[in-house]
């Protein structure tokens, strides 16, 4: 998932080419191994700046990911965790504690404890700086 500082070559605004076994998953997901797999890159913010939506795009490709069933949801910026300090948007959050998504992987912001539970069951799990490595 591209950040909103990450470019792709010299045009910041191209959709990057990757080998067959990368997937660019901006507002779109990928089945592997029968694991469906969506994701959005960037963050919430001013569109008219590299790698921000409005906050109804940023929502609306969100819905449209849920819809698909996803198992894993890979976002650069994410929900708001269960207190202040995991910063995030309280938005994407009401609607991930709407629709059953067994993981949440996010990034972009740093939380102390890195993996929560919605009451719906969802996990949230935030990367800030690690890596997560799925393996079958």
């Amino acid at each position: 998932m591209a950040g909103n500082h990450d470019t792709y070559g010299e045009n910041s605004n191209a959709r990057p080419r990757f080998p067959a076994h990368l997937h660019d998953l901006d507002g779109d997901f990928v089945e592997l191994d029968g694991l469906r797999i969506g994701g959005i890159g960037g963050i919430i913010g001013n569109p008219e700046r590299h790698q921000r939506r409005s906050e109804e795009d940023y929502l609306f490709a969100l819905e449209l990911l849920l819809e698909e069933r996803i198992d894993i949801l890979l976002l650069h910026d994410g929900p708001r965790g269960l207190n202040a300090r995991q910063q995030g948007s309280a938005r994407v959050r009401d609607l991930l504690s709407t629709r059953r998504s067994p993981l949440v992987v996010r990034g972009h912001a740093h939380w102390d404890q890195p993996l929560i539970e919605y009451e719906n069951g969802t996990q949230v799990l935030n990367v800030d700086a690690r890596t997560v490595i799925l393996t079958h």
